[in-house]
């Protein structure tokens, strides 16, 4: 679905008949889509690891320094949120983390930490909606629906059953991306190969 449909998903939800072709068209549908269009799908994006868009990145060492940490590496720039700081050898062990910090140095941010080589896996802000899976859309659409009740339609009502619908979607969606990963077994192998 593109972002013009999902819009009419959510205009549809909370009763509203005409369809929007154009995210700059001058309606109030549209300019209401607009306004909340990014920070909604960011904001879905960060509240729980999505597997389409969890990334892996080596990342790029810095010149700057600060006290307490040893490496200084470069924010990636589609970074909506850092999950996990590790090396070659800690890669597949989602035991003991390695310790790191985000800090603003100037006007940049980076990632702190004491790892050689590190990478970070992190939620990439991942804007193609061909990317996403059917439950993150629907739950996109009910938050967008959440959002717009009051300013379009100016119902309470309305706007608490979005959420709760929104909080259901979510709830059956984070469930099913959960099932694609197995993450449980490998600790105990490892934890059983280092007894041995």
């Amino acid at each position: 679905m593109t972002r013009i449909e999902i819009c009419n998903l959510a205009l549809g939800r909370i009763g509203r008949k005409a369809a929007i072709t154009s995210l700059t068209e001058n309606s109030a549908e549209a300019r209401a889509c607009a306004r909340i269009w990014d920070v909604t799908r960011q904001s879905l994006l960060r509240e729980y690891t999505w597997s389409f868009s969890r990334k892996v990145e080596l990342l790029a060492l810095s010149s700057e320094a600060v006290p307490g940490w040893t490496y200084l590496y470069a924010y990636p720039t589609d970074c909506l949120q850092a999950l996990r700081v590790f090396s070659e050898d800690t890669a597949s062990y989602r035991g003991e983390q390695e310790k790191w910090d985000v800090i603003t140095v100037g006007n940049n941010t980076f990632i702190a930490c004491d790892v050689a080589t590190a990478y970070l896996e992190y939620t990439c802000d991942k804007t193609d909606s061909d990317d996403w899976t059917a439950q993150f859309i629907d739950c996109l659409a009910w938050k967008l629906a959440f959002e717009l009740a009051m300013p379009l339609v100016g119902d309470q009502n309305l706007r608490n059953s979005c959420w709760q619908l929104y909080t259901n979607a979510g709830n059956m969606a984070k469930t099913t991306n959960a099932a694609e990963k197995n993450v449980e077994a490998f600790k105990e192998r490892r934890y059983i190969d280092a007894r041995m």
